[in-house]
């Protein structure tokens, strides 16, 4: 959050974030205008996310999946996405629409689907 923070300020822009323990403390209140879920897997918590976010605001989730067994041991598969779950883990929130899904192997050599989704 440093470096976004830094970065954002390097190019003369104001950065709010906010690092939460979602269990423990629920979604921070908004409005939003950007979430970002990288390799946290909460499946329950996804609900949440529509009115936390601004309108137009957008969510970005990233998350291993099963296919990245194939070459890492870590994380297990308790933390892993099945192929296709992500797409339908935001399918059935109201007020979230799909805005670009990936789904394979990164550059770095994991895999994971990558998902970015707007309120609507």
């Amino acid at each position: 959050l440093e470096r976004a923070r830094s970065a954002a300020t390097a190019r003369g822009l104001t950065l709010s974030t906010l690092q939460r323990d979602l269990p423990a403390e629920g979604a921070p209140p908004g409005p939003w205008d950007l979430a970002v879920i990288d390799r946290y897997l909460a499946r329950e918590l996804r609900a949440g996310l529509p009115p936390v976010l601004a309108d137009d605001g957008l969510v970005a989730f990233s998350q291993p999946t099963v296919v990245n067994l194939e070459r890492h041991e870590p994380p297990t598969e308790r933390f892993l996405l099945a192929e296709g779950e992500m797409e339908a883990l935001v399918d059935g929130i109201d007020g979230l629409e799909v805005v670009d899904l990936f789904e394979g192997w990164t550059p770095e050599g994991t895999h994971e689907a990558q998902l970015l989704a707007r309120r609507a």
